[in-house]
């Protein structure tokens, strides 16, 4: 197997599992000096670093299976736990039970069906808007990219999470407030990011050149 095949497999497994944490995640709500922040705020920006990565090594079709197949495996996930939950366990565990019932509840389904339609949506536009971009260079195509879809990220999951259970006014400066704390955590992996792609394909093309 050549070095970019196993480099794909390892990035679209981790992909996979930092979604799955970061949906999990999005319940659980923090304070940070002041400011309420989602557990999954630390982590989600990852899942837009290990997709770029894909798109910067892969075309556009690897990408795209890429995100479906994590978003298969995030599916899977839920329903496997969805349906642990609805098992009695002995009496020992009730604690377990209920935490398994404030997590995996239809309650939370609303959460779950947003996060889904954001991710799903959000990085369809992400390839396309690198794929269009194809003779810029690849610095600001992925800026582009990233900016654009983690606004759309963003304004879709918080929208259709709680639109009519939350003040309009409240909703729009909620909305506001996520998306600068969202672009500034990818402006923060951003170059990293950059680093990242720059390694990974020298370390591809050496492969390629021995072989």
């Amino acid at each position: 197997m050549k070095n970019i095949e196993k480099i794909y497999i390892v990035l679209t497994l981790l992909l996979s599992v930092t979604l799955i944490v970061s949906n999990l995640s999005a319940i659980k709500v923090i304070e940070i000096y002041g400011y309420r922040l989602t557990a999954g705020f630390f982590s989600y920006p990852f899942v837009y670093v290990f997709c770029s990565i894909i798109i910067a090594l892969r075309n556009k079709y690897h990408y795209v299976f890429s995100i479906l197949l994590s978003y298969f495996a995030y599916f899977i996930f839920t329903i496997l736990m969805f349906i642990s939950m609805k098992l009695n366990g002995i009496n020992s565990q009730n604690e377990i039970q209920v935490a398994f019932e404030s997590i995996f509840d239809l309650n939370q389904m609303r959460i779950f069906v947003a996060s889904s339609l954001a991710y799903l949506f959000s990085f369809y536009i992400f390839g396309i808007i690198f794929s269009k971009l194809e003779h810029i260079r690849i610095d600001i195509r992925l800026f582009v990219a990233i900016l654009i879809s983690s606004t759309l990220d963003v304004t879709i999951f918080l929208t259709i999470a709680f639109l009519g259970s939350l003040n309009f006014d409240v909703l729009v400066s909620i909305l506001i407030l996520a998306g600068i704390k969202r672009i500034a955590s990818q402006i923060i992996l951003f170059f990293p990011t950059l680093y990242a792609i720059k390694k990974l394909r020298g370390y591809c093309d050496k492969d390629i050149s021995n072989n």
